[in-house]
């Protein structure tokens, strides 16, 4: 689920907790997504620091039912950068 500023993604995480990460939009494809950062549980000290790191999102491709970004993250002196494709229902 998906809204301006929040997205949740459920059966992701062991136990079956929702994922809940708060969107900061930062242009029409851009946005700061914060892993992680609303969650319902006490996060470990590693979630939490990841949790208050932003991973910054670019929407690369659009289509019916998805869309494809490209998603930066740099955190514990390690830059991270991947593809990923993200469904969701109209």
């Amino acid at each position: 689920m998906r809204t301006d500023s929040l997205q949740v993604e459920t059966g992701v995480q062991e136990g079956g907790s929702p994922i809940k990460s708060r969107i900061v939009w930062k242009g029409a494809c851009k946005y700061d997504m914060f892993l992680n950062a609303l969650s319902d549980t006490k996060l470990s000290e590693t979630d939490s620091i990841i949790a208050v790191t932003p991973a910054r999102v670019q929407i690369i491709s659009i289509e019916n039912h998805y869309y494809v970004c490209d998603v930066k993250l740099s955190v514990f002196n390690k830059d991270i950068e991947l593809r990923d494709t993200i469904y969701y229902e109209n």
